[in-house]
């Protein structure tokens, strides 16, 4: 049954079918879980015995329940309005994704199998993002697969990336840049971009007392911020600024580390908005960075964090040297065409089926109507135009730069094994 679904699914997957642009996610999935069945359907060996039955019966459970993880997320894309915007979500992420995926393959003789990371709507009022290396529970199973942690660690070995991005965001095209930074989550843990970032932040912040926090307790975050800066331009910031949770109060005090030492996983909510209006600055984007900064510093106006306000000067630079990420990524390219997006649909126009923009430039666009809506229009109408041309106007064909997945058999079989061994862990394994 499991195999005979998963024939559809690639089915429907191949070139000029509604799946297209999921081939190579699908073809992955499809792959690991067969291979999961397999192992399955060969260690119970057809016999006859009720506890060989039983067990075989549970891990097949398990099998599908973490199949049905990821085709949820799939039947989402088949629903006229759910689907138009999770396929809006994931040119965009591709966007993002797929200029760095690039430059690795050139970079590497070997390099390893990587695909598309896959949106999908979640209940977390935060977007998220789950990699291979990630952590993250869904709701409640009755097959005893979803064992906390031991479920976690089976996602986190699956071999495509999820991102999470709230319900309400679907009404607000301007919040698909916040994807930018969930990206680069998926890109410092795909590309091994980690240490390197850490190490460079730790030389570079050395005289500064909260190096820790720049180069270990945030350096996540910084990386995913920065990258999203580079990828997205002003408007990532713009949607940064309107998401950041902690009140002007909270701000006003808050301070890292705190006196009992914890430091968090982020910046605090002005010294982040510092850093990533000092990599505007640096990328080329100074009257958007002080309309960024006249707005954050309307509601807040004082912070506890002053002292350190110029270590960004020095992350900033850092982070970019170290990071090297490829000239065409950076937004800086399509400001341009975001601009032209912007005066034809301002006008009523629909963009031409042939006119190819870059996904994040729409986004751009949908931005800047957003900041600075002109007098007469239909905000929401000209988002609906930009969000569809993001969809119909995809070249066809399934995604660029897909390697050869038979040279990975090796690859794949330790992943199973790996998989197994955590999926197929007997009731109580899991301690927590």
């Amino acid at each position: 049954m499991l195999t005979s679904e998963l024939n559809h699914w690639k089915a429907l997957s191949a070139e000029h079918q509604p799946f297209e642009k999921h081939h190579s996610q699908i073809d992955a999935l499809s792959r690991q879980m067969i291979a999961l069945n397999d192992k399955v359907r060969n260690e119970w060996g057809g016999s006859s015995d009720f506890v060989a039955i039983q067990k075989a019966q549970r891990d097949c459970g398990a099998v599908q329940t973490v199949w049905n993880y990821f085709r949820e997320k799939l039947l989402m894309r088949s629903d006229a309005q759910l689907g138009t915007y999770l396929r809006a979500a994931d040119a965009y992420v591709w966007a993002c994704y797929e200029p760095v995926l690039r430059q690795w393959r050139q970079d590497k003789t070997d390099p390893p199998l990587r695909e598309p990371p896959l949106v999908a709507f979640d209940t977390e009022r935060s977007p998220w993002a789950l990699s291979r290396r990630g952590k993250y529970t869904p709701l409640g199973d009755a097959t005893g697969a979803i064992r906390s942690s031991l479920f976690a660690d089976t996602l986190a070995s699956m071999p495509i990336a999820v991102l999470g991005i709230p319900w309400y965001a679907m009404d607000l095209l301007p919040n698909l840049a916040v994807l930018a930074h969930e990206t680069g989550h998926i890109v410092e843990s795909d590309f091994e971009l980690a240490e390197r970032i850490e190490r460079k932040l730790a030389a570079t912040m050395k005289a500064s007392s909260i190096c820790s926090g720049w180069s270990v307790y945030w350096r996540k975050e910084v990386f995913a911020d920065l990258f999203a800066c580079f990828a997205a331009g002003p408007s990532f910031v713009w949607v940064l600024a309107d998401n950041i949770p902690d009140s002007p109060d909270l701000t006003r005090t808050k301070k890292r580390p705190t006196d009992d030492d914890r430091w968090g996983t982020y910046p605090t909510p002005t010294l982040r908005m510092l850093l990533n209006l000092e990599a505007l600055r640096q990328l080329g984007y100074p009257d958007d960075a002080a309309r960024i900064e006249t707005y954050w510093t309307g509601d807040y106006t004082e912070h506890a964090m002053q002292a350190f306000e110029n270590d960004v000067k020095q992350v900033v630079p850092a982070f970019y040297e170290e990071a090297a990420l490829p000239a065409d990524l950076n937004y800086r390219r399509i400001v341009t065409a975001a601009e032209q997006a912007y005066r034809t649909t301002v006008k009523g126009a629909a963009l031409q089926p042939g006119d190819r923009y870059d996904p994040r430039a729409l986004v751009g666009a949908a931005s800047q109507v957003h900041r600075t809506p002109p007098d007469g229009v239909d905000t929401i109408a000209v988002w609906q135009r930009l969000q569809t041309h993001i969809v119909t106007s995809r070249p066809p064909g399934v995604l660029a730069g897909r390697l050869q997945r038979e040279a990975a058999t090796v690859a794949g079989q330790l992943r199973t094994e790996q998989i197994a061994d955590l999926l197929f862990a007997a009731p109580g394994d899991d301690e927590e």
